[in-house]
């Protein structure tokens, strides 16, 4: 489109670059207003990350435990303050990321394993690609007039730039695995020779200009259900109300609904048969749980549970209430024929964790409540 017949033109890219900026700061800006959704709260797990960045490069979990909180406004907050009396330690945690994402390591985007642990194959493996990535750069530069040579470098380019806000602290190569066929096709072309014979004619050039018109409409298509349709869909809704329960004061009113297959029971060995999700024996859920050790989460549920006399409904779910997400711990001799497969309303009583929070449910309305 910046080119077709004609060299590039830097014109009609700068003017794309000003509009699609412009266009990003404004849907981003109005969006979260249009579909009623708190400040600070879109893009909520960015927060996280961004705090770390700012911190240095401690990683998006640094930001729970030094604020105790998991409000995105507050994170945001937090890591402003601190950027703007630590400049620098934002750009600390940016020089991390990249090297993380392309030295050797769990973290990174070569990460490599020959069997047997041989440590020097790794690194052959590791230098071989890295020279590959410098070579198969080095021709698209040259190629650079091409349409593919561009189209490649731009999506290189893309993946390089998000690095710093996608740190693989946070989440490693996954973060990356939707643009890797942009990052690894350059070790490809520096590899392979038949890369040379792409041509500005080619009929695979031909054929995508001759669909431009079907092509733009699906775009354009796309674009509008993307953007506008959840703003008509929002608009036209209305949010349901729940008649809430009485609950004692150190007690939440919570209303949630919940499926079929959303849940896994919990089943004391020699109960009932278990095997089988959702019903997990209790046993095999303690011995195969290999967060336990670290996560006070599953800590705390395995303690709810053998102290309890019945088998246990883990549920995670949204309470309609607060609108926050919680595990709600579901005692079976609570549970009220199929109430538990819609809507359920009832009291709780909160267990806050490091990480998680568990709505311990002490009562459950039936239906006909």
């Amino acid at each position: 489109m910046f080119r077709r017949e004609k060299p590039f033109s830097i014109k009609a890219a700068g003017y794309a670059f000003v509009v699609v900026l412009i266009v990003y700061f404004l849907v981003n800006a109005m969006y979260a207003q249009l579909l009623g959704i708190p400040p600070g709260s879109a893009f909520g797990n960015f927060s996280y990350a961004l705090y770390g960045q700012v911190r240095g490069g401690t990683g998006w979990h640094s930001a729970i435990e030094e604020l105790g909180t998991r409000n995105p406004y507050t994170v945001y907050r937090a890591a402003l303050q601190f950027f703007l009396e630590h400049p620098l330690s934002l750009f600390i945690g940016f020089a991390k990321s990249y090297r993380d994402f392309f030295l050797p390591g769990s973290q990174s985007i070569f990460p490599f394993r020959v069997d047997g642990g041989q440590g020097w194959a790794n690194f052959v493996l590791w230098v071989g690609t890295l020279v590959l990535l410098l070579r198969g750069s080095m021709r698209l530069v040259k190629d650079i007039h091409l349409n593919l040579a561009s189209l490649l470098v731009a999506g290189f380019a893309g993946v390089i730039l998000s690095i710093p806000f996608l740190p693989p602290i946070d989440g490693g190569a996954r973060f990356y695995a939707s643009t890797m066929p942009f990052f690894f096709i350059i070790p490809a072309l520096g590899l392979s020779q038949l890369a040379r014979g792409v041509d500005q004619n080619s009929s695979f050039t031909q054929y995508l200009y001759g669909d431009s018109i079907v092509s733009r409409a699906t775009s354009i298509t796309l674009i509008a259900l993307t953007l506008i349709l959840p703003v008509g869909v929002y608009s036209l809704s209305h949010k349901p109300a729940y008649a809430l329960p009485s609950c004692p004061p150190e007690q939440e009113p919570f209303v949630m609904e919940v499926q079929q297959g959303s849940y896994i029971d919990l089943i004391k060995d020699g109960t009932t048969p278990c095997g089988f999700a959702p019903d997990v024996c209790l046993g095999d859920f303690e011995r195969n749980n290999t967060e336990k050790a670290i996560d006070d989460y599953y800590q705390e549920l395995l303690l709810l549970t053998k102290s309890n006399d019945t088998n246990v409904r883990i549920i995670p779910a949204i309470d309609l209430v607060n609108e926050e997400f919680h595990y709600f711990y579901v005692p079976h001799n609570r549970i009220k024929g199929s109430s538990a497969l819609n809507v359920v309303s009832g009291c709780a009583t909160e267990i806050k964790t490091k990480n998680q929070s568990i709505y311990q449910v002490e009562s459950i309305l039936s239906n006909e409540d």
